[in-house]
């Protein structure tokens, strides 16, 4: 008997503050780095670049390009490899126009609905990561609560705003 089961794909947030180098377009940058997240986090065709043939199949030496047996740059997510937030730095760093990485966060429900920041989500099994939410700004990375659409609790309510008073 053979029992054929797909993987189970795990919610990753991503929230990434940038530095844009001088002279470069801030808005065609953060475009290019969450295009490279994108890439670099997609199951069937992300994953680390530069993985050899050998390292995935045994069987297969060659790096030929022409040769079925060699596998291409981005080959998909390998299994039972963790998600780390210094390879999501790595990635986003190599983004040309990126100067460097101001923060990065990480984040992996747990019990539903509790957002957990953390330096790396572990894969066991068949699990692969799904990139369930991105941002990308310049500064400091967006608090993790924000990007999932949580209400960040202030001391302020949101509807009031300051306002300066001149003084008589």
């Amino acid at each position: 008997e053979i029992f054929v089961r797909g993987p189970v794909y795990v919610p990753v947030w991503v929230s990434v503050g940038i530095v844009t180098q001088a002279g470069q377009m801030r808005e065609q940058v953060q475009r290019a780095v969450r295009d490279a997240l994108r890439a670099y986090l997609s199951p069937l065709t992300g994953g680390p670049a530069g993985a050899s043939a050998a390292e995935l199949d045994p069987v297969c030496v060659t790096t030929d390009p022409a040769d079925p047996c060699a596998v291409p740059s981005g080959a998909g997510w390998p299994l039972e490899m963790e998600v780390r937030r210094q390879d999501l730095e790595a990635v986003v760093t190599r983004v040309p126009g990126v100067r460097y990485v101001q923060s990065i966060r990480l984040g992996v429900t747990s019990g539903g609905a509790t957002l957990t920041d953390t330096e790396r989500v572990a894969m066991t099994g068949l699990m692969l990561p799904r990139l369930a939410g991105l941002s990308v700004r310049e500064g400091d990375a967006e608090d993790l609560g924000a990007l999932m659409g949580q209400q960040p609790a202030t001391d302020v309510p949101p509807n009031l705003v300051a306002l300066p008073v001149l003084p008589k």
